[in-house]
């Protein structure tokens, strides 16, 4: 009888390991990932990109010959399902087991694995791969084609080669590691030693030297800088491409049309840049876990599977979350722990990174302070704590700025800012505080530089010359409300009596109303159930009437358009008196 049972369990045993080997044939782990592969499910029209639409979503790899996909990703692509732990297609269960394992990760299916299983075919191309029921060849044509009807950004392999007015000092198209940003730096003060000069602006968490560095000759400061979140570092290679092109328009004494020129630019500010914040995280995102001096593997389970993911600095902290403005460590998921995101840290600025950004904003002059992030074309430069003159002050500039970018400007729509870079700068040092995220899609890296860069590089120009008519109206026409100053006029007018549309918005929102505009030139404002309505047209009378300019350079009466809304407007001399009794 034990002989028996010895056999039974020796049978078991052995049924199980084949099992077990069949299914690790089929799933596995991918703790550090390879190199980003597009795949495209010709039957349900679905793209699973380079590096996941949403930074949750995992990544296919290839590698040795195979590609390795997400399994409950790639069910979806194919039509399958989970029921329970079987995947299922068509209805029927099949004898494949998949499931995201206890400690969060994800399991990876074998894509020659799954299209044996569920009978369907596969074609291999350098920058994609189909899979299908019945498959016809793609041309790379067609597959640009489907890429940007779907969604999908390619992954650009060429090589660097730069065209007139790009940067052309360094190549902004490598992945911006830290001895990559070291060398940008040094390279960009070697090629411009009157413009440039680097700076050693603190030390991280594992001894790393942060460099940064200096643009410019002008008395006054423009701050700027990039991967404060590890995974994000390609805004390194923004910063790079976009101070290389700056200088070498300096140089060659170009301007680009419609914009202020590059020396008027650089002779007025000085740029102070800090191109990579995090160089531990960074390192951790680019080459893993076990790359660190520290055990972030242990930090969370999801984040250890993910290094590519991680956003935080080496002690698991995530910087944009460690500054001493509404600092509260349940305010963001709750997460009290070191974590690749979204940790806060034991103490407001506990990280010498982050005191590194305070101490800088402490010492030097700056008028603007910008935060480069990766994520979504939008700016965030205001919060619900934000006052009236703040809004007012700098709406012309973040106007300007969402309209040459075509970047969505958030407004308050963010109301959660704990321990934020931007909200602490903008309640601290009152400045113009700004987070610019710079890529449409998570995927975007550094072999999309020029996707990237298109719509945004010209933020400097168009911050300085804001910052330069903000500058010259300080003298000139100022607003009261209801007997207070309340803003100094700073957009450009066609005449002296002329405040701008943004300006007047500020002006309705901080009497507690609304006005909207549009590019057909219609106004609509409401304040405390009354509306009014008025079309922008050509004609400005003197007078004491007070006229809004549009986007378009017509202009719209103010005076009467809120006169409809029982506020009066007048211009007395060189200020415009704002009543309301309400």
């Amino acid at each position: 009888m034990k002989k028996l049972f010895r056999k039974l369990i020796i049978a078991v045993l052995v049924i199980a390991a084949v099992a077990a080997f069949r299914l690790g044939s089929v799933l596995r782990d991918r703790p550090e990932p390879v190199c980003g592969y597009a795949v495209f499910f010709a039957d349900t029209e679905k793209f699973l990109n380079c590096y996941g639409e949403e930074e949750e979503i995992q990544p296919p790899y290839a590698e040795d010959g195979e590609i390795w996909l997400p399994a409950v990703t790639a069910l979806k692509g194919v039509g399958g399902e989970l029921i329970g732990k079987r995947i299922s297609i068509g209805g029927e269960e099949t004898d494949i087991s998949a499931y995201t394992g206890e400690d969060g990760s994800e399991k990876f299916v074998r894509a020659s694995q799954l299209c044996e299983e569920f009978g369907l075919s596969m074609r291999k191309y350098s920058d994609m791969l189909q899979i299908g029921p019945e498959l016809e060849d793609i041309d790379s044509g067609r597959r640009d084609m489907l890429a940007d009807e779907l969604g999908y950004v390619k992954k650009e392999t060429a090589p660097y080669t730069p065209e007139t007015g790009e940067a052309v000092h360094i190549d902004p198209y490598r992945k911006s590691g830290y001895d990559t940003v070291v060398s940008w730096v040094r390279d960009l003060e070697e090629a411009y030693p009157e413009l440039v000069t680097s700076f050693e602006a603190g030390t991280s968490v594992e001894g790393r030297t942060i460099y940064g560095f200096t643009m410019g000759r002008g008395e006054r400061v423009i701050y700027m800088e990039a991967a404060i979140h590890a995974s994000e570092y390609v805004t390194s290679n923004v910063i790079a491409y976009m101070a290389d092109r700056y200088l070498a328009g300096y140089r060659e004494d170009t301007c680009e049309e419609g914009y202020i020129s590059y020396r008027e630019l650089l002779d007025n500010f000085t740029f102070y840049i800090i191109p990579q914040v995090n160089p531990d995280g960074v390192n951790i995102a680019q080459n893993g876990f076990r790359a660190s001096t520290l055990p972030v593997w242990t930090y969370d389970a999801q984040g250890a599977n993910y290094p590519y993911q991680y956003k935080a600095n080496a002690n698991g902290v995530d910087l944009n979350r460690n500054f001493p403005y509404h600092w509260d460590p349940k305010l963001e998921n709750g997460i009290t722990w070191p974590s690749r995101r979204y940790y806060c840290g034991p103490e407001a600025a506990s990280e010498p990174e982050t005191r590194m950004i305070i101490n800088i904003m402490k010492n030097i002059p700056a008028e603007a302070f910008i935060d480069v992030h990766k994520f979504g074309e939008e700016l965030n430069w205001i919060d619900s704590d934000a006052t009236p003159e703040y809004r007012a002050r700098y709406t012309p500039l973040a106007s300007r700025l969402a309209e040459d970018s075509g970047f969505t400007d958030l407004g308050t729509e963010k109301t959660k800012f704990g321990g934020y870079a931007m909200n602490y700068n903008l309640h601290t040092n009152d400045v113009f505080s700004c987070v610019v995220e710079v890529c449409r899609l998570y995927p975007y890296n550094e072999g999309q530089l020029n996707l990237i860069v298109k719509n945004i590089w010209r933020m400097g120009l168009v911050i300085g010359e804001e910052l330069l008519k903000l500058d010259d109206c300080k003298e000139g026409l100022r607003i009261e409300l209801n007997g207070r100053t309340f803003v100094t006029v700073s957009d450009a007018s066609r005449s002296d009596d002329c405040i701008s549309v943004a300006q007047l918005k500020a002006v309705v929102e901080a009497l507690g109303g609304t006005l909207q505009y549009d590019s057909s030139g219609e106004i609509g404002a409401s304040l405390d159930g009354k509306e009014a309505h008025r079309i922008c047209a050509d004609e400005v009378e003197s007078g004491e009437d007070v006229y809004a300019v549009c986007n378009d350079g017509q202009s719209v009466n103010a005076t009467h358009l809120l006169a409809d809304l029982g506020v009066r407007i007048l211009l007395d001399g060189k200020t415009v008196k704002v009543t309301y009794p309400g």
